[in-house]
């Protein structure tokens, strides 16, 4: 998925501006592309989750593959408004919610069910 003009710049100026700090030219490849994956995590049956990188307009959706078999599984869209999800051990995942509140932290604790 290729980079947003507004990511390309923010990149670009992050770039810049560590080079100025550490007083090195900007060297190698500008990025194009998003990574497929954001970030990716094992449960406790063995599935990998992978967050893909999505459009700023689509949800985040993770990707199911099984460890065991390396088949892809299937996808799941995460909560609406889902800003960023962490796995925490014991199959739960922590699911950030956008805010317009700085003094608001939304946060949510769903289990991972099996329905075999």
């Amino acid at each position: 998925m290729k980079l947003s003009n507004e990511e390309l710049d923010r990149i670009k100026q992050q770039r810049e501006e560590a080079s100025a700090a550490m007083g090195i030219p900007v060297g190698g490849e500008e990025q194009t592309h998003k990574k497929r994956f954001n970030t990716y995590f094992p449960d406790e049956d063995n599935r990998l989750w992978a967050l893909v990188n999505t459009e700023d307009v689509d949800p985040l959706r993770f990707d199911l593959f099984s460890t065991k078999t390396h088949e892809y599984l299937g996808s799941l869209d995460a909560p609406d408004q889902t800003q960023s999800a962490h796995y925490i051990s014991g199959g739960k995942i922590v699911f950030q919610f956008e805010n317009e509140d700085p003094e608001l932290f939304r946060v949510a604790l769903f289990e991972i069910v099996d329905n075999k």
